[in-house]
């Protein structure tokens, strides 16, 4: 087949994935003044946040709190001439000119930093989970729903071009009926940080403590039952599990290992496994149907599995395949159509989307955009109450070794 005949047998295939625009009808950063910026919580992960803000001309960061005097010294490293800050609510009253907040800070906190931000008349962006406890959640969702304020929830998948693709790509009705889905998310790290001062212990391994963590469900799982509800357009019945300190027993109170099987409505199961033991599997998403299987990757790579007797898509005849085991995976691509267009001999440049970028910029970049613009984020506080409810339950049921359901309304306001 010549070049010219390959092109005009995938006019269907063209269309079919032109219509698969991961980005579409969310918002983008398009330039004018920066939005003024505060940052708190400048530990490790705000100091991503922040080092992916320095980029971007979209941004000016004017201040930085932390109550840890080192990781406000690493911050200005990246955030020069930021005023800093030890005390949050000193900083919402001292910058009246920051528009939004970027909060960071461990999740026991978020309630009563997020009610404060938006009082003061600050866009929020809360990276996650929401809080701890569901009354702490519901209190965020209500703030925000009372708010003229944005709150955004930062799971990095929403804002990724791969799982903006692969949602629209389930909602062609590859997968047929869902019927299970699997998510895992294993690392070989303690979690646990040296710490010099003992006085600073609950303070920087803070991850490891009860009345500051929720663990590896809330931690890692989160983000994954947040994509879970975001695919099904669903949230549990009921969930189960179990978990324990079987290797880092180092005087930590959360789990070093958690199993976790929820109900969903129409009988899907979601079976759920994450752990600081082993890294094989890394973390992905598996969703199970009864015409195909959707698997992402970290982030990275996305694969569509079709049921033998599942009917021909037809772009699927030209898209790359890949064998995972006994399986042929067919890549989910989300720069098929623009390549196609850029190989025709006339028509647009099509400008391909950076896969190399990461997900916290484009998080980052839809914030921006939204406080400029006054749209409704993708990952809002109504998705972060649903993501960690799941996960609220999910501990609850794994501490006391039974089936947990949860009640009616647990899930919105």
């Amino acid at each position: 087949m010549n070049r010219r005949s390959f092109l005009k047998e995938t006019a269907a295939a063209a269309v079919a994935f032109s219509a698969l625009r991961p980005n579409e009808g969310h918002a983008q950063a398009t330039g004018g003044p920066p939005v003024v910026c505060g940052l708190i919580g400048a530990g490790a992960q705000g100091r991503v946040l922040l080092a992916e803000l320095a980029r971007m001309k979209d941004a000016k960061v004017a201040a930085v709190c932390d109550v840890y005097e080192p990781n406000l010294k690493k911050a200005l490293e990246i955030a020069e001439g930021a005023k800093t800050y030890d005390d949050y609510r000193q900083m919402l009253d001292g910058e009246k000119d920051a528009q939004a907040v970027l909060i960071a800070t461990p999740p026991h906190l978020h309630a009563e930093m997020c009610q404060a931000a938006l009082k003061a008349g600050k866009h929020v962006l809360c990276e996650p989970p929401l809080a701890l406890t569901v009354d702490d959640c519901k209190a965020i969702a209500r703030a925000a729903k009372a708010s003229d304020r944005i709150l955004q929830v930062g799971y990095q998948r929403r804002y990724s071009p791969l799982y903006r693709h692969a949602i629209t790509f389930v909602k062609t009705g590859v997968l047929g009926e869902p019927k299970m889905v699997r998510a895992v998310w294993h690392v070989n790290r303690s979690w646990r940080k040296v710490v010099k001062d003992p006085k600073n212990e609950p303070l920087l391994n803070w991850r490891l403590y009860k009345s500051t963590s929720g663990g590896l469900m809330a931690e890692h799982g989160s983000h994954q039952l947040d994509v879970i509800h975001w695919f099904l357009k669903a949230t549990p019945l009921s969930v189960m599990g179990m978990g324990g300190i079987d290797r880092w027993q180092d005087g930590r109170e959360v789990h070093d290992n958690v199993e976790a099987l929820f109900q969903y409505p129409n009988g899907v199961k979601v079976v759920y496994s994450s752990m600081l033991s082993n890294g094989y599997e890394g973390n992905y998403e598996l969703f199970l149907g009864t015409h195909g299987a959707v698997l992402l990757t970290a982030e990275k790579k996305g694969y569509l599995f079709k049921e033998p007797e599942a009917a021909a898509l037809g772009w699927e005849l030209y898209a790359k395949k890949e064998k995972l085991g006994d399986a042929e995976g067919i890549h989910i691509d989300v720069n098929a159509s623009k390549l196609l267009k850029k190989g025709e001999e006339k028509g647009p440049r099509a400008e391909l989307i950076d896969m190399t970028k990461s997900s916290f910029a484009y998080e980052l970049e839809e914030f921006l955009a939204c406080v400029r613009e006054g749209k409704k984020p993708s990952c809002d506080a109504d998705a972060g109450l649903r993501a960690a409810v799941a996960c609220i339950g999910a501990n609850e049921a794994i501490e006391k070794g039974t089936a947990v359901k949860f009640a009616d309304g647990m899930f919105a306001l």
